[in-house]
């Protein structure tokens, strides 16, 4: 969500396993929760929505999702709260919830 590190990740060296279609690059430099579930995340929503349910689509026997997300509160944290919840809402049997706590 965030220009730089959106930018991180398509001129680092991991940029081979990520498909560019799926990275949205705005200009987000709040680093809040509020910013990434109120005011960035849902300018995106829509287009995030249509490719996750484009993916869905071409799959034969989907059991569910697997998501990775930030949860220490910035702005990626609230996107990834409010994609879970429109999963929630739209694929209801194929969602689960899990935390995995770790420290650095």
């Amino acid at each position: 969500l965030e220009l730089d590190a959106i930018e991180a990740v398509t001129d680092g060296t991991c940029k081979s396993i990520f498909d560019e279609r799926y990275l949205f690059k705005i200009h987000a430099k709040a680093n809040t929760f509020a910013c990434g579930y109120y005011s960035n995340g849902r300018e995106i929503l829509d287009q995030v929505n249509d490719g996750l349910r484009k993916m869905v689509e071409n799959c034969d026997g989907l059991q569910g999702f697997m998501v990775n997300h930030s949860a220490s509160g910035g702005t990626g944290s609230g996107l990834g709260a409010l994609l879970l919840e429109r999963i929630a809402v739209d694929y209801r049997k194929k969602i689960k919830f899990g935390i995995e706590p770790f420290s650095f």
